[in-house]
């Protein structure tokens, strides 16, 4: 149960990170393609930046959007189809993938702004990928376990 839980708050923290950088750092090429020069430490204060401001909103969203989806990951496991490798990641992507476009459908808006073209909100889903994987991996028997 403490490998669980500590996977998923682990989970969730990677795939927040990854999707917050992926933020920060597609607004800032954005900036870029406006002809404006962007160094990285412009780059690492916005990362930085937008990794504080969007915790108390960004955080919870992800947090509730993977616990459904591990839980319906952790079903299909049990019951119907045993590749936890290929399930929990899925979960994750398919999470913040269902995340943006149902905020695009129920209120039409896009929460964070790289969601408004496919590659930005496929790079969201790709963090919810990252976390789908870090809850697997979380969730192997370590040798310590034997």
């Amino acid at each position: 149960m403490i490998r669980t839980a500590s996977g998923f708050f682990l989970a969730v923290l990677v795939t927040y990170i990854s999707a917050v950088i992926f933020v920060s750092q597609w607004n800032i090429a954005s900036v870029v393609q406006l002809g404006l020069p962007v160094g990285m430490s412009v780059r690492f204060a916005a990362a930085f930046h937008d990794l504080a401001n969007m915790l108390g909103i960004y955080l919870p969203v992800i947090g509730i959007g993977l616990l459904i989806a591990f839980v319906v990951a952790w079903l299909l496991v049990k019951y119907l189809f045993k590749q936890p490798l290929i399930l929990y990641p899925l979960a994750g992507f398919v999470a913040l993938l269902t995340v943006h476009i149902t905020l695009k459908l129920v209120f039409d808006v896009s929460a964070v702004a790289p969601t408004r073209h496919l590659a930005g909100l496929l790079s969201q889903a790709v963090a919810g990928g990252l976390g789908g994987y870090v809850f697997y991996r979380m969730l192997q028997p370590t040798d310590t376990d034997q």
